[in-house]
């Protein structure tokens, strides 16, 4: 994140980390259902790598955020995925996801974007 000049401060805003390399998303920036999304996919890539050094992650996990946050919706999920993935991260739902360097510097935006900075 010092690469992408992200502070502690603006990740604390968009993830809680606990001590066992676990996270909570807090927030997914993004003006429609569609966006935010995307963008908790993303940002949940984005959590896994600083919690635990790890880009993949799994589509339970996103998914329960996307629920958590109010930006699931049943009906397009899945759609929402196939067409609006811009390279951030790559996999599928069965095998799970895995953020890229692209999704990394796209997730710092975002960071930066729900922080307001």
């Amino acid at each position: 994140m010092k690469q992408n000049e992200v502070s502690a401060e603006q990740l604390d805003r968009v993830f809680h980390f606990n001590e066992d390399a676990t996270f909570d998303l807090l927030h997914a920036p993004g003006k429609t259902k569609k966006d935010q999304t995307v963008n908790a996919y993303i940002l949940t890539g984005l959590g896994k790598y600083l919690a635990a050094n790890d880009r993949s992650f799994d589509d339970a996990t996103a998914r329960s955020f996307c629920e958590t946050i109010g930006c699931f919706d049943p009906t397009n999920h899945a759609t929402n995925l196939k067409k609006n993935k811009g390279g951030e991260f790559t996999g599928d739902k069965t095998k799970g996801y895995s953020l890229t360097n692209v999704g990394v510097k796209r997730g710092a935006a975002l960071v930066k974007e729900v922080a307001g900075g």
